[in-house]
């Protein structure tokens, strides 16, 4: 209901889910940290706690962490919008790439996915 409330589907006239967009940002504070919540951290504290599991290394899953150096404070409008620029191309060609692989309709699936983001700390 989210989803055609915001726009980001619609519904044809065989009631079918068109997506209008590739992504959603919530309206309100709440609705965001709700979401970041179970869509980002939910997968990020799954990734970790099966590696910590200790899987055999062809089932591990990949999980990397890129910081700077301290950054002239210049520079940082310049590296966020190139990031934003890479990081949207990047997600929008996995999503597509995802559309493209066969989908499963029985029990027997699993959902796979990547989670990026951009951060500033001080």
């Amino acid at each position: 209901m989210e989803l055609l409330r915001c726009g980001a589907v619609v519904l044809d006239r065989s009631q079918r889910l068109i997506a209008k967009r590739r992504h959603v940002v919530p309206e309100g504070l709440d609705d965001r940290i709700v979401t970041s919540i179970v869509f980002g951290l939910r997968a990020l504290a799954s990734t970790v706690a099966f590696n910590s599991s200790d899987p055999p290394k062809e089932l591990s899953r990949i999980e990397r962490f890129v910081e700077s150096n301290p950054l002239n404070v210049g520079k940082v409008a310049e590296v966020r919008q190139r990031l934003h620029k890479r990081i949207t191309d990047f997600t929008e060609e996995l999503d597509d790439f995802f559309a493209t692989v066969e989908q499963s309709p029985n029990r027997a699936s699993r959902r796979v996915g990547v989670g990026i983001y951009y951060y500033e700390d001080d």
